[in-house]
């Protein structure tokens, strides 16, 4: 028991990334009015309050101080253009979101990387995509049960009431089995299936960005395993992207919140403001602005929203986050290809806190991400 504690933070790192969609389509199967990542937040820290008790190293303290005095910095800006800036209510809302998507899993994500803790590479992927897999045959198996629902022009299953942020789900979990799949040439009978599942879920989810970056990234993953077969591999696929660019132009013609020329009047309206002022109008405040309401509205670009919200000065923070970021950045490391995926996905769709994945996934790669690749076979 000792030992499987002290070598699982494949376990945990499984719980935070996986286990919040399966909670959300629980929990909506059960109606109960209770936060999902709740659940898997406290799995997490039971499992480290669980390896800390077994361990006698407990108290040696973080690595990378500087990076979480960064983080300090983040929270005390966006706090800032919370309460002094804007201090309405859609702002109060989105700071609290903020700290429920980003901050919490952060702090997992340091407490993940205590010296005690010992890693195994290999054994963070494979459990990453059986973790995966499982998530996916989940929601097939809802299909087939007839618990969706359909929101907009998507069909998705119970409890998640966001067809983009499900897309995104998917995208992710069916990348990580691909990755393991190519990266370990390994051919288990379980992922497969659940890469086929998740593509036929995707088709009903008729969302089109998570499908193009994740298209981005295995191509990137295939070019780095095998370079032979890049060509065959963009001529195989290519007709998918080309169908997504044919329903994106036909989107153009029906002005809704999923159409390519709302995402323009969005932008244009976002640089107006910036344009008008360069120091930020506070947090969420592209509602009030634009619609003219106290809700959460978003120009759904993490860069524009930054601006508008934050200014100059948190939109050089990000940069900076960017930087590090990017300095680190390892093809041979799962999480380098999650963020790509993340941040592409950020320039057209979700708020800051929506696009948490950003956040989260970059930090892996700055903290636990190093340490799994000197670990790496």
């Amino acid at each position: 028991m000792i030992r499987f504690l002290k070598l699982d933070r494949s376990f945990v790192l499984s719980m935070l990334l996986i286990t919040p969609s399966i909670f959300t389509c629980v929990i909506g199967l059960l109606d109960l009015p209770l936060p999902a990542r709740f659940f898997s937040y406290a799995i997490c820290f039971l499992l480290l309050f669980l390896i800390a008790f077994l361990n006698n190293n407990f108290y040696l303290g973080f690595r990378r101080k500087k990076l979480f005095c960064y983080n300090v910095l983040v929270l005390m800006i966006l706090l800032y253009y919370t309460v002094f800036s804007a201090s309405n209510i859609a702002s109060y809302i989105e700071f609290y979101s903020f700290v429920y998507l980003v901050c919490i899993p952060v702090f997992i994500i340091y407490l993940l990387n205590f010296k005690f803790l010992e890693c195994d590479y290999k054994r963070v992927v494979r459990s990453l995509s059986y973790f995966s897999a499982l998530a996916v045959l989940f929601f097939l198996l809802l299909y087939v049960a007839g618990l969706t629902h359909v929101v907009g022009y998507s069909v998705i299953p119970i409890g998640m009431d966001n067809q983009i942020w499900f897309s995104r789900f998917l995208t992710d979990y069916i990348f990580m089995m691909i990755f393991y799949i190519l990266h370990y040439k390994k051919l288990p009978v379980i992922q497969i299936l659940a890469v086929i599942s998740g593509f036929v879920l995707l088709y009903y989810t008729g969302s089109r960005a998570p499908v193009v970056a994740m298209f981005f990234a295995v191509a990137m993953l295939v070019y780095s395993c095998y370079r032979a077969y890049f060509v065959v591999f963009v001529l195989l696929f290519s007709p998918f992207i080309v169908y997504g660019l044919f329903l994106s132009l036909k989107a153009m013609f029906s002005f809704n919140a999923y159409s390519v020329l709302e995402r323009f009047s969005l932008y244009t309206q976002a640089i107006e403001l910036i344009s008008a002022n360069w120091f930020g109008y506070g947090n969420s405040s592209f509602g009030i602005l634009t619609l003219g309401v106290d809700e959460i509205w978003y120009p759904h670009n993490i860069f524009l929203e930054l601006l508008v919200n934050f200014g100059i000065l948190g939109f050089l923070v990000f940069l900076v986050f960017l930087v590090l970021v990017f300095r680190q950045l390892d093809f041979r490391n799962v999480f380098s290809y999650l963020f790509v995926m993340a941040l592409i996905n950020s320039l057209s769709s979700g708020s800051l806190p929506g696009n948490n994945n950003v956040f989260v996934y970059g930090f892996i790669v700055l903290t636990v991400g190093n340490l799994l690749m000197k670990s790496r076979p």
